[in-house]
């Protein structure tokens, strides 16, 4: 094989690994920010699940809505 084909055979195949090896590294840069995001929204969560707060009425008289009906003071009423 002519010298001359030999090397553009071997820059063609050079500057194809170069490819191949920046891709690979733009995926793990973006792999990397994903799981950082998720860390985040995880602790995010977890600072947000750590604080407590009092419960906040539904209604102008204190009472909270649950499901089937009004409760105060442990008794239930029937939405009306």
């Amino acid at each position: 094989m002519h010298p001359i084909v030999t090397r553009e055979i071997i820059r063609q195949r050079e500057r194809d690994l170069h490819q191949d090896a920046a891709k690979a590294a733009a995926a793990k840069v973006a792999r990397q920010a994903a799981k950082a995001r998720r860390a985040q929204a995880a602790a995010a969560k977890a600072r947000v699940d750590d604080i407590p707060a009092p419960r906040v009425p539904d209604y102008v008289d204190g009472t909270f809505r649950r499901a089937g009906g009004r409760v105060q003071g442990g008794r239930a009423h029937a939405d009306a």
